[in-house]
This record gives structure tokens, sequence and C-alpha cells, in this order.
């Protein structure tokens, strides 16, 4: 796992405004991993945390987004 800060970047990510007026945006998040011991323990590689990320993040954008206007 790596110790320092890295991102991950959502590239022409497809997403809805409040009245559903479709939009395409670039995003980037940075993370840190605070116990890379413990996040070994939780996950089997680097790229399975991507992987989990990516879907949080996925997420985490469509609810910010869906609920203001362009």
């Amino acid at each position: 796992m790596p110790v320092s800060v890295f991102d991950l970047r959502l590239q022409s990510y497809e997403a809805y405004d409040v009245g559903r007026v479709p939009f395409v945006v670039d995003i980037v998040a940075f993370f840190r991993i605070q116990d890379s011991n413990l996040a070994a323990q939780r996950v089997e590689s680097f790229r399975e945390l991507h992987e989990q990320l990516t879907a949080i993040v996925q997420g985490a954008v469509r609810t910010i987004l869906a609920s203001h206007d362009i």
C-alpha cells in the first residue's frame, strides 16, 4: 500500500444536475492511507482498494452534483 498521497481520477464522468440535465466532468480525488498495515489487512491489493474508492467517489459525486443546478 502506498504511504504517500495518491490520486484517483474520473475522466469524462457523465453526471446529472438536480433537473436531470446531463453534463460531463473530470474529477480528481486525493487520498492518504493513514495505517498501511490495517489497509493491507482489509483489502487484498492496491487494485482492489482503487476499485472500492472509485465506486465510493462515483457515488459521492452523483449525490453532490444531483443536488445542484448547473
